[in-house]
């Protein structure tokens, strides 16, 4: 078995985290990202999210533990 030089797979690596992300990786990363937002702030919100989970009820659950407000620009400069 012959393996690629370390320059074509550094190359390799490189393009795939420079790649544009599609709209199903920017879904799960704002799940992602909802959900750490709202479980730093309160744990026992962690029964009540779930896969099934729509973002109303997220909106619901943040505007029942107070996070009501502005939070566009809560991960501003994270991609950066």
């Amino acid at each position: 078995m012959t393996s690629k030089p370390i320059s074509q797979r550094l190359e390799e690596v490189q393009d795939f985290f420079s790649a544009p992300e599609t709209p199903n990786q920017l879904a799960w990363g704002y799940a992602h990202m909802i959900n750490h937002w709202l479980l730093t702030r309160d744990k026992s919100v962690k029964e009540e999210i779930t896969p099934e989970t729509t973002l109303g009820e997220v909106a619901e659950i943040a505007h029942r533990i107070g996070l009501d407000g502005d939070v566009t620009g809560w991960d501003k400069g994270a991609r950066e």
